[in-house]
């Protein structure tokens, strides 16, 4: 009985490897698929921050004077936006596509329950679970430090952008003022 029980969990483990082996080459796949179609990745998120801005836009300002600004802010952004949304692409999305597929094809059976079983029982100690509670909690508080430095950096670039804007719009507004003024000086002395 012993002897049957270890070669069952021998064969779950080899199952487990193969598994798992097959899904690191869908993720190599993945990766590769992004890195040779960069075209369409880069296509794909101008597509979706352009929907995302205007509808952040129309759903987050309130006041509609400002809304044709901040939107031309928000196309003079894009570039910034592209840097930094293909680098967090190819970190993240291959891993996350994956993990996706491979949860469309991963089916509930009295293994899994068994392992889930094993771990409640390994938690049920009163200092393995405070542990583990105070380490979700540590992450928690990381991932809303993170999100607070992503606004500020956010809030930063947007006012950069709009200030750069502004400012442009100004010189500009000078610029014609000075030709026209030059064009009307000339106009009179003929």
């Amino acid at each position: 009985m012993p002897n049957q029980a270890s070669n069952s969990a021998i064969t779950i483990a080899i199952k487990k490897y193969r598994e798992d082996e097959r899904v690191r080459d869908i993720l190599l796949a993945v990766e590769q698929l992004f890195q040779r179609e960069e075209k369409a990745v880069d296509f794909v998120l101008s597509c979706l921050y352009d929907i995302g801005s205007v509808n952040l836009i129309n759903n987050k300002v309130p006041i509609t004077l400002l809304k044709p600004a901040l939107r031309s802010i928000a196309r003079f952004s894009r570039p910034a936006f592209r840097l930094i949304a293909v680098r967090w692409f190819h970190q993240n999305c291959p891993q996350l596509i994956t993990d996706w597929l491979h949860s469309l094809v991963v089916f509930k059976t009295s293994d899994s329950e068994t392992s889930s079983a094993i771990d409640i029982k390994v938690l049920e100690n009163d200092t393995d679970l405070a542990f583990a509670v105070q380490q979700k909690q540590n992450e928690v508080t990381q991932l809303q430090q993170q999100l607070r430095q992503t606004i500020v950096l956010a809030v930063m670039i947007v006012a950069m952008f709009g200030s750069a804007t502004l400012w442009l719009g100004y010189e500009l507004q000078q610029v014609r003022a000075a030709s026209s003024s030059d064009l009307t000086s000339t106009l009179e002395r003929d």
